[in-house]
């Protein structure tokens, strides 16, 4: 009998965006040293922003921080200040791309670079398109301060070539 094993999805550091900044300003570093710890990570990884950790690990993080800072709002308070400068050349090469077109299809393709195990695609519906991230997570893991994270950070995508309005 054959052993099948499972691809664990996996992320950069730098998918945490400004997470250890804001809790620092709102509970301390003390704070951020502890949830580092409690997640079994050296404080050396925030000087490493290509460092590869679960993306399970990277989710239950955040939703720690949340706790920390007794934030409700604090995915989309992260996403909204999430710029492609955090996601590094992946979203830089999405944002080069000459339409919005373009750039999903790019953010799509090379997703790998940023992390492993996920998917995220275009789905045509009726009169329009979707953007699409599946990790596998949902109804494992409490994705909520993660999940708000990525759709304001793919608002500010969207702000980056329509604008504001």
């Amino acid at each position: 009998m054959g052993l099948a094993l499972k691809t664990v999805p996996m992320t950069t550091i730098r998918g945490w965006g400004q997470l250890p900044e804001l809790v620092r300003d709102k509970a301390g570093d003390r704070a951020l040293v502890r949830i580092l710890q409690q997640h079994d990570l050296p404080l050396s990884v925030l000087n490493a922003p290509e460092h590869r950790v679960p993306l399970a690990k990277m989710i239950r993080v955040m939703e720690a921080a949340a706790r920390a800072v007794g934030d409700e709002e604090f995915g989309v308070r992260l996403g909204s200040k999430t710029t492609a400068l955090d996601y590094g050349f992946w979203a830089g090469y999405a944002y080069c791309a000459p339409t919005l077109g373009l750039a999903l299809q790019r953010m799509c393709r090379t997703l790998w670079a940023h992390e492993s195990g996920t998917e995220m695609y275009l789905a045509e519906r009726e009169h329009h398109i979707v953007w699409c991230y599946k990790s596998g997570l949902a109804g494992y893991e409490n994705v909520r301060h993660f999940s708000d994270h990525l759709f304001e950070t793919m608002f500010v995508f969207f702000r980056g070539f329509l604008g504001k309005g």
